[in-house]
């Protein structure tokens, strides 16, 4: 056989390696585009109603952070860092 038509094992890896490390960047910066996208597709009702949703919220949290802290916990609007578990509340 003509061993000039195959490509060695090491060539082989690194081309592997190169490829698959461009395939992600790629779907990373694909992702990030596709997000701001999403954000300059609502229209401008729904963008009015997540800031409205976004301003109680934060009076609520001004107002009453343990009812909020217990609200949270119940639905269960909570995440670990580390060995800790906190709820949104808490974060802001």
């Amino acid at each position: 056989m003509n061993n000039k038509n195959f490509i060695n094992r090491r060539n082989f890896i690194k081309y592997s390696i190169l490829a698959s490390a461009s395939i992600l960047i790629i779907n990373s910066v694909d992702n990030k585009k596709s997000s701001k996208r999403l954000y300059k597709q609502l229209s401008l009702k729904n963008q009015l109603k997540i800031e409205s949703y976004n301003s109680k919220r934060k009076d609520k949290l001004k107002n009453d952070l343990s009812r909020e802290i217990y609200e949270d916990h119940y639905n269960e609007a909570t995440i670990w860092i580390g060995k800790n578990l906190y709820t949104y509340a808490e974060l802001y």
